[in-house]
Order: structure tokens, then sequence, then C-alpha cells
């Protein structure tokens, strides 16, 4: 019953307990650089994060203080190249050393993120601090061009099955130029240890251009925020346009049952 959370570009992670309504300052993470936009609580109460270059952070809820932790994520060879526009600024840009979407696996105790830098789904033992690479989680194509290819805060876990919307192409919901992308669902399964990758998403002949969150109910029903394009001409905002699209805020829906996996 508490929720967590980062402010940027100051980097302090603090806490709100919903049961007496109460807010606290737990401490700074780091002085420069960026940091993750997804946080990980474990089984403990322990909450984990990720900061500039490749580190993880744990906030220990039985000391009630914060570990720079001595795993880091893996430097890769391959990496998103940022990305600069007129309206581009912030201190959390893409393809930075650190985790964009992380999710707690409460059934293996395990830790699962993409990094943001090269859309490797990566593991991470926060018990013995072991960290491997498990695969590229995107369409195969774009594996030596990431620049085509956005990782998104969009990541969710059900049955042993990991659930991923990566962007083709750059993405964002407004202020930056040169915007054109397509969103697609990756499912990575825990058990069989494969990956398949189900294509571009759309809602009937309306294109999805990306989504930023989603949670998966305990009937595997999924839920995303997403940019869904539009064909009526009443955009509320200039901003709400992408590649010439324009685009509303949609809720979308998928059953994760009635999808083919394969043998």
């Amino acid at each position: 019953m508490i929720l967590y959370g980062l402010s940027c570009p100051s980097f302090i992670l603090f806490s709100y307990k919903i049961s007496d309504n109460k807010s606290k300052v737990i401490g700074r993470i780091a002085k420069k650089g960026s940091i993750c936009r997804s946080l990980v609580v474990d089984d403990e109460g322990n909450v984990y994060g990720s900061f500039e270059k490749n580190r993880i952070f744990k906030f220990n809820y039985r000391t009630n203080k914060i570990q720079h932790l001595s795993t880091k994520l893996i430097k890769n060879e391959n990496e998103i190249k940022e990305w600069k526009g007129e309206f581009r600024k912030g201190a959390n840009f893409i393809g930075r050393n650190l985790w964009r979407s992380v999710v707690w696996d409460e059934s293996n105790q395990l830790i699962y993120g993409i990094d943001s830098k090269s859309s490797q789904l990566f593991e991470f033992n926060s018990k013995n601090g072991n960290i491997r690479n498990i695969c590229f989680f995107g369409k195969s194509e774009f594996r030596k061009k990431l620049d085509d290819l956005y990782p998104t805060l969009s990541m969710g876990i059900y049955e042993n099955k990991i659930f991923y919307a990566p962007a083709g192409g750059l993405f964002d919901y407004s202020r930056s130029k040169n915007i054109k992308s397509s969103s697609s669902l990756v499912v990575y399964d825990l058990v069989k240890k494969s990956k398949k990758y189900f294509g571009t998403m759309r809602s009937g002949d309306r294109k999805i251009f990306g989504v930023s969150g989603i949670i998966i109910n305990k009937k595997g029903i999924l839920y995303m925020l997403g940019a869904i394009e539009v064909f009526d001409r009443h955009a509320y905002n200039a901003l709400s346009i992408i590649g010439g699209s324009q685009f509303e805020l949609s809720l979308i829906e998928i059953d994760t049952n009635k999808l083919n996996y394969g043998k």
C-alpha cells in the first residue's frame, strides 16, 4: 500500500503511503545524467531503479536506505542514436545508458527489463546480482538498425509470458519533430525461452502509432494507453499529429488468451 516515484531532473526518490495519506522524500539517486521511467518492487518491498551510466539502485525497505548496486546493465555495441528536434527538451531521452521498461516476475523472483540503449530484454536476479541479456526484443530486422525501433514504456507479464509493445520508428505523443511510427506486439515465453513477433497492431482500419503503458489483469486481458489514428479533422491541438495523421489517446484492449502462440 505504498506508491513510489522519481522526480526529474532532480532525481529524488519519494513515497506515498496510502493508508495514512502521507508522502515522504527518501533521497536523491544521482546528481546528473538521466534516470529511469520505470520502477519495480519485489515481494519484500524493496524498490529498484536505474540511472546513468548503466547503474542500478535499490531502496532497501527494511533499512530505509538507498544503495547503488555493483551490478550494472550489460554494455551493448549497437545502440539507438539520440534524435533531436525543436521541441526535444528535458533530462530524459531515448538511447541513454539505463533501463526503459521493467517488471517483477513474482513466480521466478526475477526482474525483467528493456535496455533503453539497445532494446535488449534482460534478466536481473536481485538476490545474487546476476544479470544477462535474453534476446533482442523487437522485430529482428531492426537489430542492426536500432534507430528504426523505439523502446517504449509498455511491458507487462502474465503466466510466464512477457508482453511488450515497441514502436517502429521514432515515437512521442507530442513536442518532437519527424515523428513517424507504428506499434507492434512482441511476446517472450519464459518457459519455452522463445520470442514471437505478432506484427503491427491496428484498431480496425486505424493505425496505433505507439503506446506507453501496459496492465494485464488476472484473466489475461491486456490494456494499453496509446495514440490511435483518427480520420475526421477535429484535432484538439496542433501537436496531436504523428506522421501527418491526427491521433487521439485511447485505451486498447487485447485478450491474450486468444493470441496464437503456436507450438
